[in-house]
């Protein structure tokens, strides 16, 4: 989020140089539109700027975040160098249509978790020929899916690899974590389970978010909720399944 606001100001700015720091330094080394990356290292207090939520704001974060700076961003393109084959892992599927989907989320709060069953109704509810390929920190099945095209690269990948997979995809399915930003930065149709944690209103044009009314969205709460995630118990497989076959066949943008 923070490298598309930094690159939407400088197309804003052409002549402002940033260095950006990163955790992800083999990632974004020759990303446009920054001046310099570094690897990122813990600030003093008097050189860093925290950035802070606002709590039932409508606003997604990266919005937030160029607001906090001072900014009204007429976009959120995040833009990323395409990754070489050398970190692809999957060669041959070609003609295969290829659904990658991250099943956790960011661990920052188990409030965007989507709940496995679902997450293994859905993956089981999908066309036996397509090939659904897992990704993330860690697999949420205790079992695998009767998929047959069904494989988790889940704890198996580094970042570039697991970057590439979503780069190569047809689609992808996924909670709010960095996946939803990589789908978007390689405009990969995309849907995105969000609940009620945060508002559903990233600006991604190729990305489907379902969100849930319920009045104490959104939350942006880290504590364990105490009503049971019903937001998120309440989008259901068969409405993601739909949602994404819609956004396959008419992206949004």
């Amino acid at each position: 989020m923070a490298l598309g606001v930094t690159q939407a100001a400088k197309r804003m700015y052409p002549a402002w140089d940033c260095v950006f720091h990163s955790r992800h330094f083999t990632l974004l080394e020759n990303a446009p539109g920054l001046h310099r990356v570094v690897e990122f290292a813990p600030a003093s207090d008097d050189e860093r700027f925290e950035f802070t939520y606002a709590h039932k704001t409508p606003y997604s974060l990266n919005r937030q975040m160029a607001m906090q700076i001072g900014l009204d961003l007429p976009d959120y393109a995040i833009e990323l160098p395409r990754i070489p084959e050398a970190h692809w892992l999957v060669r041959e599927l070609c003609g295969q249509v290829t659904l990658v989907i991250q099943t956790d989320s960011s661990g920052w709060t188990s409030n965007k978790d989507w709940p496995n069953n679902y997450w293994q109704a859905l993956v089981e509810s999908l066309p036996s020929e397509w090939a659904v390929l897992e990704v993330g920190r860690e697999s949420v099945f205790q079992e695998q899916p009767k998929h047959a095209g069904f494989h988790s690269f889940s704890g198996k990948t580094s970042l570039l690899e697991y970057v590439a997979l979503i780069q190569n995809a047809d689609a992808f399915v996924g909670t709010p974590s960095g996946g939803m930003h990589v789908a978007h930065a390689y405009r990969r149709p995309s849907v995105i389970v969000i609940g009620g944690y945060e508002a559903a209103h990233y600006p991604y044009p190729l990305s489907r978010q379902l969100g849930t009314e319920v009045s104490c969205a959104p939350c942006w709460l880290r504590e364990p909720c105490p009503y049971q995630k019903k937001c998120l118990h309440q989008i259901t497989p068969k409405q993601v399944y739909e949602a994404l076959i819609l956004q396959m066949n008419n992206p949004t943008e």
